[in-house]
């Protein structure tokens, strides 16, 4: 899957299936405890994944976060240094 990364405005290649796993976690932990910081959402995702993926989690953590940002998925409370479920 490629994903157009705006900030950074580049292309990356990211595999469909960690995609959709780093995505769910992201969201499942959202879900769970509300907004949460860039790190805390992080070390909840690796935390969630570690068993489960291969690869840096660390890295497709990052461009997945982005991606579903610029979507509208996922996004910055204003003001804040929280992230929260886009409504």
């Amino acid at each position: 899957m490629n994903i157009n990364n705006l900030v950074f405005e580049q292309s990356t290649q990211v595999e469909q299936s960690a995609y959709n796993l780093v995505r769910n976690s992201i969201l499942d932990n959202l879900r769970a405890y509300g907004p949460l910081t860039f790190s805390q959402l992080a070390a909840l995702v690796e935390d969630h994944l570690k068993h489960k993926f291969d690869g840096s989690i660390v890295r497709h953590f990052d461009v997945v976060e982005l991606d579903i940002e610029a979507v509208g998925e996922i996004r910055r409370v204003p003001h804040s240094q929280f992230i929260e479920i886009a409504e």
